[in-house]
């Protein structure tokens, strides 16, 4: 189950009372834009709510996780016991990839 949203949140209890459900991943980036702060995954809200929510997860016996690049705020969940964090984008892997590949040619090219 994936869960970015204040509805999500506040129904977190019924969402871990799911029998069957093997975790619950937490985006804080959707999250933080349903919150009000578009962009600003890193607002001291938006991650207070995700350490909440993964409080509540791990409390409950079911995986955690969370996709954050924030490597503050990968650490403190796995502190509180997430069992799965995504730390990389794909998008901005590749992004950074292609700059990385047009660079190496611009110096063998020049």
């Amino acid at each position: 189950m994936q869960v970015e949203n204040r509805k999500g949140l506040a129904a977190l209890d019924e969402i871990l009372a799911v029998k069957g459900l093997d975790g619950v991943f937490i985006g804080p980036s959707d999250l933080a834009a349903d919150m009000g702060f578009i962009g600003q995954a890193g607002a001291p809200e938006v991650k207070e709510a995700v350490l909440e929510a993964t409080r509540k997860i791990v409390a409950s016996g079911k995986a955690a996780g969370v996709l954050t690049l924030d490597k503050a705020q990968q650490r403190a969940c796995r502190d509180l016991g997430a069992s799965f964090i995504a730390t990389e984008i794909d998008v901005m892997l590749f992004a950074r990839t292609m700059r990385s590949a047009a660079e190496s040619a611009k110096r063998h090219l020049t």
